[in-house]
């Protein structure tokens, strides 16, 4: 790395960025199998057996991968910033507590309107410390209780 600091500062700023874009696109595609039932055509049940033993990754990254695609099709408009680099897997990790089915009936029963929601939290997201994402995400979550 003959890089000066500010140049390696910027080189792991854009390697973040890519690491956020494959994390999206990934997730897309995982939840796009798992909807159509794609494992079964090598023989397996789920998308999660396919990916434990097919790509060998652990229960732990598959929940998470799982977790990850239903909450971009439940929030939309957080796809975006995610598949553009903006947003990284962790904070998509905080902001799909708010799109878990039980949630998501919570929201529909009270009037809710989730895009306004959607755009506060991707507004915390994209200009605030992760901490303060999981703030807000937490607060929204105790009034909707």
């Amino acid at each position: 790395h003959g890089l000066t600091d500010g140049e390696l500062l910027d080189h792991v700023r854009a390697l973040v960025v890519e690491q956020n874009r494959v994390a999206a696109r990934l997730a897309a595609a995982v939840r796009a199998a798992e909807v159509r039932q794609a494992a079964e055509h090598d023989g397996l049940k789920s998308m999660g057996s396919w990916l434990r033993s097919h790509a060998r990754l652990s229960g732990a990254a598959v929940s998470q991968l799982r977790r990850h695609g239903r909450a971009l099709d439940a929030l939309p408009a957080v796809a975006e910033p995610f598949t553009a680099g903006a947003v990284t897997a962790d904070q998509v990790d905080v902001v799909a507590q708010i799109a878990t089915p039980e949630n998501l009936d919570r929201a529909d029963a009270q009037g809710v309107d989730l895009a306004e929601v959607e755009a506060a939290v991707l507004t915390v997201a994209t200009g605030r410390p992760y901490r303060d994402l999981q703030v807000a995400v937490g607060t929204y979550l105790a009034h909707l209780d």
